[in-house]
């Protein structure tokens, strides 16, 4: 029964990839991030995650008065949910602090990325709510 279980979590999770982020992934989202260079946040964010609703786009414009202009970012985790959807998790730093954003990706028919959802948060566990998801390799 423990070996029956056991295997299925391995062909549940074993096909999944390898903790690897997808090479198209990562030049997608640095692409996208790379429209927060030297512009206003609220500008770039409208940029890259198109319309919002104004909840969002004031809380973007918070950030900056808060912590100032993006600087860099980092790719945290990729988490596969399917061949054609992942979740990123970005800990995006600024000027006097650090924004943590969870993107859902998908891959359109054209096998172009897309940002399906985007949550944005100045503290990770209203982002990552495992925060042990951070330690796996």
């Amino acid at each position: 029964m423990l070996l029956n279980r056991f295997l299925f979590i391995l062909l549940l999770f074993g096909f999944s990839g390898n903790g690897q982020t997808d090479d198209s992934i990562d030049k997608y989202i640095n692409g996208q991030m790379n429209n927060f260079v030297g512009v206003p946040l609220l500008q770039a964010s409208e940029k890259v995650f198109g319309s919002a609703p104004p909840e969002f786009n004031q809380y973007i414009k918070g950030l900056e008065d808060t912590f100032g202009r993006y600087e860099e970012h980092s790719i945290l985790l990729v988490k596969k949910i399917s061949n054609r959807s992942n979740y990123i998790y970005i800990e995006m730093n600024l000027e006097k602090g650090a924004a943590y954003l969870k993107l859902l990706l998908y891959k359109d028919k054209n096998a172009q990325w897309r940002i399906n959802l985007a949550t944005v948060d100045k503290i990770p566990e209203n982002v990552i709510y495992d925060l042990d998801l951070l330690n796996c390799e």
